[in-house]
């Protein structure tokens, strides 16, 4: 049997399996999964800020003070195959717009930052909470990335709250809630 037919063969296979909709839907929703863990690890590690010039894995683990480089690779790579960095010859460069808007904006950055840091432990370990064990505090260390990323909100949120502040000019003001 030749390529071609083994491919079809393949596809035939894939497509008489049930629920094949949802098996795409689930693919699609981890390729966005992946690029934006991807992110987070690039933005935790100081990958992001040392790609702000090209060089290559040993020149980028030297500026953001990683040791293994191997592993330094093997992640420049991950962001290579999901469009975040160019890699030509040996040299890794930023590519796109969403490193572009990780690089020029903590607030998007943050974004990133917090579903590795922050939400990915939280969701890792909800089975566990749902079967009781106690939760734990998984925003220590964390402050920093909590406050850049609610700055997003504040381009909307900031001028509603003077608005509301001019108006009714209250004595006092309480903030419940915020990162």
């Amino acid at each position: 049997m030749g390529r071609p037919r083994q491919i079809a063969g393949m596809a035939a296979a894939g497509l008489a399996q049930r629920h094949n909709l949802a098996r795409l839907r689930v693919l699609r929703d981890l390729t966005v999964f992946l690029r934006i863990e991807c992110l987070g690890v690039l933005l935790r590690s100081g990958l992001a800020d040392a790609l702000r010039a090209p060089g290559t894995a040993t020149e980028l683990a030297r500026r953001a003070g990683l040791l293994d480089v191997e592993l330094t690779t093997a992640v420049l790579d991950l962001a290579v195959s999901q469009r975040l960095v160019r890699r030509t010859g040996d040299r890794y460069s930023p590519r796109g717009s969403r490193m572009r808007g990780v690089l020029g904006a903590p607030d998007v950055a943050g974004t990133a930052e917090e579903a590795v840091a922050h939400d990915g432990p939280i969701y890792a370990a909800m089975a566990d909470h749902l079967r009781g064990a106690p939760s734990r505090p998984y925003d220590a260390g964390l402050g920093d990335v909590i406050a850049r990323v609610s700055r997003v909100a504040e381009p909307i949120v900031g001028p509603w709250i003077a608005d509301t502040v001019r108006a009714l000019a209250p004595r006092r003001m309480l903030d419940v809630g915020c990162g």
